[in-house]
């Protein structure tokens, strides 16, 4: 009788294992596609603006700096996917590894950068549709160097206790957050507030902008330049809302299932990497311009690579 209870017992193990298996092989070839999607459409962003000067104005710089953010993101998401398959190595290679890739605190980091740049552009839009005449507070080519440099400054300082506080457990091989139990439940919610505050100041900007379009009584640009001012705040708003929508997920497994590694840790995570690759798509369909841009970079590049093709030796 025990010997039978055993032989179920080793078989449903045994099916458990080779589901698992399965279940983390599929999620890694879905981040390896995702991943390959996302480099090549943020290289094509940060390459348009890095070589069009007319590219370059304060909001297209800003989502050039959200395009390299992305881009480390899904680079950093790679060897991330490749451990839910693999075990990580052990000794000191294992605990770098367990910092940067196993756990997603690079991802972490650029997450910070990404929403704190969507926060200066909805800043940035309302300054340059409602205030006009306010040019001290608004940003431009001089200063937005500053701006970038506080953002990666902020972004720091939120996400390296994720870095100092990950352990690599080498009995089991696994990382693990060693906040302990008050500075876990302190830290996010310091982190908590700043994602709040941020997307309360995004929340502010666009439904004071979307106001003074649609429904405010006085115009906030001459009829002229109206079409092409909204187009912007539409492409800006889509972009923060693909953010808002990939992230919130992410913030109630945090607070509310955190000592869970189930499928609903799994899909938040997957979400905010599906919200790295999207934003090309959204320039994309919503800009002319990037259009433009994109189509004249990959027919370069597929006129240089025929061209060394015919001159090969075959």
């Amino acid at each position: 009788m025990f010997s039978n209870e055993s032989a179920v017992n080793n078989t449903h193990n045994s099916f458990e294992t080779e589901f698992s298996t399965r279940k983390n092989l599929a999620l890694l070839f879905s981040y390896l596609v995702l991943s390959a999607i996302g480099v090549v459409g943020n290289s094509l962003v940060i390459t348009l603006i890095a070589r069009k000067r007319g590219m370059r104005s304060t909001t297209n710089i800003l989502l050039a700096f959200v395009a390299v953010a992305d881009l480390i993101s899904l680079i950093s998401f790679v060897p991330f996917a490749s451990f839910l398959v693999f075990p990580p190595p052990g000794g000191l290679l294992g605990a770098i590894f367990c910092c940067i890739f196993v756990r997603p605190n690079v991802a972490s980091l650029t997450i910070a950068v990404s929403i704190t740049t969507l926060v200066l552009l909805a800043i940035e839009r309302y300054l340059a549709l409602l205030k006009p005449m306010k040019n001290r507070l608004r940003f431009n080519k001089d200063n937005i160097t500053y701006c970038v440099s506080g953002i990666l400054l902020y972004a720091l300082a939120l996400t390296v206790p994720l870095f100092v506080f990950t352990v690599f457990d080498k009995q089991e091989r696994t990382c693990k957050y060693n906040f302990g139990i008050h500075g876990r439940r302190n830290y996010f919610a310091v982190f908590g507030f700043g994602v709040a505050l941020a997307v309360a100041v995004i929340c502010f900007c666009y439904w004071r902008i979307i106001k003074g379009f649609y429904f405010g009584s006085r115009k906030v640009c001459v009829s002229a330049e109206l079409q092409q001012k909204r187009k912007v705040v539409k492409l800006l708003f889509l972009i923060t809302l693909a953010f808002i929508v990939c992230f919130i997920p992410r913030v109630i497994y945090f607070f509310f299932y955190f000592s869970s590694k189930g499928l609903f840790h799994q899909i938040s995570l997957f979400l905010l990497h599906c919200n790295s690759a999207m934003n090309p798509m959204i320039l994309y369909l919503q800009s002319e311009n990037y259009r433009t841009g994109f189509k004249e970079i990959i027919q370069k590049a597929v006129g240089k690579f025929k061209n060394k093709a015919a001159g090969a030796p075959v």
